[in-house]
């Protein structure tokens, strides 16, 4: 079946078919590489190191930020997690 084709089969569908396969078709473009999120995390690393050996940055320890992260969850939400403070 060629694209044409296609197009005129979905046109047969459901208004809220048609959505929901645009739906999928558009979130489907925006899925980067692996190639592609490697590259984006490398520049990322890159750059917070540069921040970091420049000063413009600080290290905060990983128990730190776990904590931070909790935070704003109730425990009846998190569980044993933040009943720990991770």
């Amino acid at each position: 079946m060629n694209p044409e084709q296609l197009g005129t089969e979905v046109m047969k569908l459901s208004r809220d078919a048609r959505a929901g396969l645009a739906e999928r078709i558009i979130l489907s473009l925006d899925v980067p590489s692996d190639e592609e999120n490697l590259h984006v995390c490398v520049l990322e690393a890159e750059f917070r190191l540069k921040e970091l050996r420049e000063g413009r940055a600080k290290e905060i320890p990983a128990g730190e930020v776990s904590v931070e992260l909790w935070l704003p969850f109730p425990k009846r939400i998190c569980g044993a997690q933040a009943a720990r403070g991770l």
